[in-house]
């Protein structure tokens, strides 16, 4: 059961370093863009950086919240398990009786 929660980490934190990348660019893109003298663009700039700078805090907010998340299905998955030995081992075999009930008739 901790496999399933490293593997759903491993996904969160390759999720969000691609997050994390696509608002770094585009923030460097923003700063890079030079003020033009137009109002108009001028305002987009700052609303952009805006955007962006709200962005990044919903994603650590997001992270944060997902972390807490996963840890605390592991923990109630790991617990009930431990709890519940025999069931847990019964719903697996049953699963597995299905599994090879459907591929023998294949």
């Amino acid at each position: 059961m901790m496999n399933s929660h490293i593997d759903a980490t491993h996904v969160m934190n390759q999720m969000s370093k691609g997050l994390r990348r696509m608002v770094d660019e585009a923030e460097d893109m923003v700063k890079t863009a030079a003020n033009t003298g137009d109002a108009k663009l001028d305002a987009a700039r700052e609303k952009m950086q805006e955007q962006l700078h709200l962005m990044r805090r919903q994603l650590e907010e997001v992270e944060d919240s997902l972390g807490d998340n996963i840890k605390r299905a592991a923990r109630a998955t790991h617990e009930q398990v431990h709890d519940h030995p025999y069931a847990t081992a019964g719903i697996f075999g049953l699963i597995g009786l299905a599994a090879g009930f459907m591929l023998a008739r294949r």
